[in-house]
């Protein structure tokens, strides 16, 4: 209802419509800088049995500098971690790896989850 009452404003005052110069001003600026090498890098991956990683808490797992456990996913069922946490087998674990070495730290972590 909005955009229809900006735009036939902007038609009775022969303006331009103003989402449309929102857009051309967003579109002036330009697109800010995306490094990829220091995107946040989200990845999933299943503990198996006889990892490192199986039956220790997170807080004992040398997780690389800049990683977390996001959610671990334990027979159907979302758990929140915390370094108190035991990993079991069968976890399927979403972790996030920021920095520019985001893609050398999941090369360290995978081992660790498994034989």
């Amino acid at each position: 209802l909005a955009s229809m009452i900006a735009y036939i404003v902007s038609e009775q005052l022969k303006v331009e419509p103003v989402y449309d110069a929102l857009l051309a001003q967003d579109l002036k600026r330009g697109q800010p800088r995306v490094w990829a090498d220091r995107d946040p890098l989200l990845f999933e991956f299943v503990v198996q049995e006889g990892s490192e990683m199986d039956g220790k808490l997170i807080r004992e797992i040398p997780l690389p500098e800049r990683c977390l456990f996001v959610t671990i996913t334990r027979q159907g069922d979302d758990l929140l971690p915390t370094g108190e946490t035991r990993i079991h087998r069968g976890d399927h674990i979403t972790a996030i790896v920021t920095g520019a070495e985001a893609g050398e730290a999941v090369n360290k972590l995978l081992p660790l989850s498994r034989v």
